[in-house]
């Protein structure tokens, strides 16, 4: 798969020099924001499929019941009955499959009519299916407007995908403060996107005055949780002494746990690091492999630095790097529910 989010040859070259220098570089980096690398329909996709592990919102408690006979009975006639939690978990039943077949748009009939409850979570998740056309027509205008709801009744996912829609323009004017507001609301609530998201305003300034330890503060939250994005770009901040004491080794750590994951940015990142030997040993077979791997999910950079890298080797190490790269496999770092993020010290 393409990295979702490619940046020109030369905005690389400025955020993520080739060679690293020994102090923070004295301009502001416009670091590619996370909620770039997570355009909307790609993440709605994720939030309302089974394989839902990179994602940030909460899973509802619904998704763990037992999945007997009898608790989808009795799932099925409380909502029959008209209760809107019921309603909105046989939702979820049918959108992932528990105890009964997939179908999408018996999920978004049942959410419809837990939304029209008032249920905020289920207003959520019919925005979702309204914002990426699963068991209903696409309607991102409808799916804005669910959204507005379920944020104004606290729903993190409505909250977070408020901030999104106000960040990229998507139907709306672009307006930075408002996606500042709603991002760090659902921030707030441990959502580990939109702390990945409200990091980068911070950095950037973006509808807010820019604040280096403010921005490591929201990245070191959502990285902890396995936001790859949030990983890659607190290694940046580490690199460079950006809010934080600049370490090399911590910051090949969080690159590292990013590139594990698959997110191509950090392999080529972190293959980087490993040919210039800042915070790990230097090594360029595993430079190449790094390489490869961002390579193969469409890196254009990585595709370049192949070719410098190759030669510098010898046969032997192509052919161990190559081989290290076909055996490699992601490790997606599950995420789970955080806790309310506590308040960033001033």
């Amino acid at each position: 798969m393409k990295n979702p989010c490619p940046a020109s040859r030369a905005i690389r070259a400025a955020l993520w020099p080739t060679t690293l220098p020994r102090k923070p570089v004295p301009t502001v980096p416009l670091l590619r924001p996370a909620l770039l690398a997570r355009l909307l329909l790609p993440v709605l996709l994720l939030l309302a499929s089974p394989g839902y592990a990179q994602t940030n919102a909460a899973t509802p408690a619904s998704d763990t019941r037992e999945d007997s006979a009898g608790a989808l009975a009795q799932t099925r006639a409380q909502a029959e009955a008209g209760d809107a939690r019921s309603q909105f978990q046989l939702g979820r039943r049918y959108a992932l499959g528990q105890g009964i077949a997939r179908d999408a748009a018996a999920a978004a009939g049942w959410y419809r009519k837990a939304a029209d409850q008032g249920d905020a979570e289920a207003l959520a998740y019919l925005g979702l299916a309204y914002a990426s056309g699963r068991g209903v027509d696409r309607d991102e205008t409808h799916a804005r407007e669910l959204f507005a709801q379920a944020a104004a009744k606290g729903n993190v996912i409505g909250q977070s995908m408020l901030g999104m829609i106000y960040a990229q323009g998507r139907g709306v004017d672009k307006d930075p403060a408002q996606a500042l507001h709603w991002y760090t609301l659902a921030a707030q609530q441990g959502d580990a996107s939109a702390q990945a998201d409200l990091g980068n305003l911070y950095l950037s300034g973006q509808g807010v005055a820019r604040d280096d330890a403010q921005a490591a503060h929201w990245l070191e939250l959502a990285a902890a949780q396995g936001n790859a994005a949030a990983q890659l770009n607190l290694g940046y901040l580490l690199l460079h002494g950006y809010g934080r004491a600049q370490n090399y080794a911590e910051a090949a750590r969080w690159i590292t746990r990013a590139a594990t994951q698959g997110y191509a940015d950090a392999q080529f990142r972190l293959g980087i690091l490993y040919s210039n030997g800042q915070g790990v040993p230097r090594d360029i077979e595993r430079a190449y492999t790094w390489m490869l791997l961002s390579a193969a999910r469409g890196d254009d950079s990585a595709q370049q630095a192949l070719r410098t890298f190759a030669s510098n080797m010898s046969p032997e190490q192509m052919a161990a790097a190559k081989a290290a790269a076909a055996q490699w496999r992601p490790q997606p770092e599950r995420t789970v529910a955080a806790p309310p993020a506590p308040a960033p010290q001033p």
